[in-house]
């Protein structure tokens, strides 16, 4: 048996606020897909959750007449990875969303709960950075927005406050759409943990980067940006040297510092080559 405390569910977002609020101890559950691997393995005991899963109102994915695209924290891998708005304003999300763990987790695991575990191996994490995409954030008594880069904090932690969930993503969507590509490197071709990642975001006039799997956080790849954006073909070497002067990539069992960085100075040459000749 699981160790857990309770599991308390209300039929409104509102209610489930305001309980919140009240006890702010309780992790929210949404698909489980962390939090009961965790239970399992005793990381975590004698919890009380707060099951956000059912929620309605956290499961839309539309385009507002401003041109910003909402996806609701509820909405799963695999709706997201098929949805016609995702595919036609931001494909680089879908695929990512459709390389996230295996078909069952995909089909359980959420948007929102991929970016509230705060890892950074996430696979919408450097999409959604290098898209500017900002976290909108709930209580009882507010409602803020944040840009996601500044919502990471660190492995697990992000800048929800106690008694706050994560309500939805929105998405500047530019006038053609963004075009961008998303890759990672593992150590096999399924179910696979990202030893790095790059994303490569186009709006039709800018160059936008993230990578992730290198350091604590993701977050946008200024240097790089900056050269992506000059006159002529990248190289591969330049990339990993800003690369290497933009973030401090890990050693790990998984891979060495250096094995990241060029992994992931290929994959952003890799995707800024497909993006060009497609245009």
């Amino acid at each position: 048996m699981l160790p857990i405390q309770s599991i308390n569910s209300f039929g409104t977002l509102q209610e489930t606020l305001k309980y919140f609020k009240e006890n702010p101890d309780d992790l929210p559950l949404a698909a489980g897909t962390d939090i009961v691997p965790a239970l399992r393995d005793k990381k975590i005991n004698n919890v009380r959750l707060l099951d956000i899963h059912h929620l309605e109102v956290l499961k839309h994915i539309y385009l507002d007449d401003q041109g910003v695209l909402h996806i609701g924290a509820m909405v799963t891998h695999e709706e997201a990875a098929g949805h016609p708005l995702i595919l036609k304003y931001i494909p680089a999300l879908a695929m990512a969303c459709s390389v996230v763990g295996s078909p069952q987790i995909r089909a359980r695991a959420t948007i929102g709960g991929n970016i509230c575990h705060a890892s950074p191996a996430a696979d919408t994490a450097p999409v959604l950075a290098a898209a500017g995409a900002c976290a909108v954030i709930v209580s009882e008594q507010m409602q803020r927005v944040v840009l996601l880069e500044q919502f990471w904090k660190g492995p697990g932690k992000t800048d929800l406050r106690p008694g706050e969930l994560l309500k939805e993503v929105m998405i500047i969507v530019p006038e053609n759409g963004w075009q961008g590509k998303y890759y990672k490197i593992g150590g096999r071709s399924a179910l696979t943990i990202a030893v790095a990642s790059a994303a490569l975001m186009y709006d039709g006039n800018t160059w936008n980067a993230s990578v992730g799997s290198m350091s604590a956080v993701i977050h946008r790849l200024t240097l790089i940006e900056q050269y992506l954006n000059l006159p002529g073909e990248p190289e591969v070497k330049k990339l990993e040297l800003l690369l290497a002067a933009s973030v401090s990539p890990i050693t790990d069992i998984r891979a060495t510092a250096k094995y990241r960085l060029k992994s992931a100075a290929g994959l952003l040459w890799q995707a800024w080559y497909e993006i060009s000749h497609q245009m």
